[in-house]
């Protein structure tokens, strides 16, 4: 089974046209093709990330798994953020990012930095206020959520997380990842989740769950 950069590096950018696109925007496997029709929860998770933003208003948010940039530029243009540092484990999709970014005349307001969330020196992005992740924490090891959050101490957060249970999405996400030789995927319960969070200093997380994606928030 490939690791998350191998898995992620060359096939962030299509599965996002397909996720965010349509099934018919290029030729792709039947796999992929029905998974498409299941994701309207990975399409709704970009409106809920602008919701709590716009609601916060940080001047600096650190967005972590930002792919090829979709959510950053919006919360520039839509959700009047100063700057934006996004990072994904993808080399190609930060390129595509960055040159968008100078495309539009906005690299002073976009910058995108290519790593693993294990490798990325969380201290020199500051200063940020306000941490997002999108599909992100159960793709990380159990030392890279704990450093991440001991990291992030201080600034306001919001991230998606995939409790584990019996229901129609964790299966069908099971066979998805099986047929497609996905990396590890971790999930605990809520109360494991929460747990977690506890003990690195994140008592008062709050819960919510909106179109069958569940969400971790601290707004200070």
């Amino acid at each position: 089974m490939k690791d998350q950069k191998e898995y992620w590096e060359n096939s962030i950018l299509d599965w996002e046209d397909i996720s965010y696109g349509t099934a018919e925007a290029k030729p792709v496997s039947l796999v992929e093709r029905v998974a498409h029709y299941f994701r309207g929860p990975v399409r709704h998770r970009p409106v809920v990330a602008l919701e709590i933003v716009k609601k916060v208003k940080p001047a600096r948010v650190l967005e972590l798994g930002c792919g090829s940039g979709r959510l950053a530029f919006a919360l520039v243009k839509e959700a009047g953020v100063s700057h934006v540092t996004g990072v994904d484990i993808s080399g190609p999709a930060i390129q595509f990012a960055n040159e968008r970014a100078k495309s539009l005349g906005m690299s002073d307001k976009l910058n995108f930095i290519a790593s693993s969330v294990g490798d990325l020196d969380i201290a020199a992005q500051r200063p940020f206020d306000f941490v997002l992740g999108m599909g992100l924490t159960p793709y990380l090891r159990e030392d890279e959520f704990t450093r991440l959050f001991q990291s992030i101490q201080g600034s306001s957060f919001l991230f998606d997380v995939h409790p584990k249970g019996a229901s129609f999405q964790n299966f069908s996400h099971a066979v998805y990842r099986s047929i497609k030789g996905h990396p590890f995927y971790n999930r605990f319960s809520k109360a494991e989740i929460l747990d977690k969070l506890a003990k690195l200093g994140f008592p008062n997380v709050t819960w919510n769950e909106s179109q069958g994606v569940y969400y971790i928030t601290n707004v200070k």
